[in-house]
């Protein structure tokens, strides 16, 4: 095979692997003022709390996907919150990435949940609920 057509295929190839990737996004949201942490507790067979999340439509630019989710899951403005990209992380074992953000809010808002979620709330670092979801106790501790 010539160099022209490796590169061909390769090119196919990873265009093919982009398109099956799942991409998700989420947010962790610290009130500016009271200092506390905003989470769901999610409608999973197994509830855990969490931070704001959801799935990114193909084709979608993940932070547009992100506001589309709080507006779907919360009801509220997500020009309300102020984004700060931390990272992408990458769960191999279900193939997803993972878009990982921190957010800030000037008040404690009152969501509207919808179905994926049970309940709300906001906590202090030193007051939080059980069971978190694996790896979030981490995060809520460098926000």
């Amino acid at each position: 095979m010539n160099n022209k057509n490796f590169i061909k295929e390769r090119l196919i190839q990873g265009i093919t692997e982009f398109e099956k990737k799942s991409v998700a996004a989420g947010v962790l949201i610290k009130c500016i003022k009271t200092d506390n942490i905003f989470l769901l507790l999610r409608n999973d067979k197994v509830p855990v709390w969490a931070l704001m999340s959801g799935g990114i439509d193909k084709g979608e630019n993940v932070m547009d996907g992100l506001k589309r989710e709080v507006t779907e899951e919360l009801s509220i403005n997500p020009s309300d919150i102020v984004f700060k990209f931390v990272g992408i992380e990458h769960e191999p074992n279900n193939g997803r990435e993972f878009h990982y953000y921190q957010g800030y809010s000037n008040k404690e808002f009152k969501p509207i949940l919808d179905h994926e979620n049970l309940q709300y709330g906001w906590f202090s670092k030193d007051n939080l609920p059980t069971p978190l979801r694996k790896g979030l106790a981490e995060k809520i501790a460098k926000i």
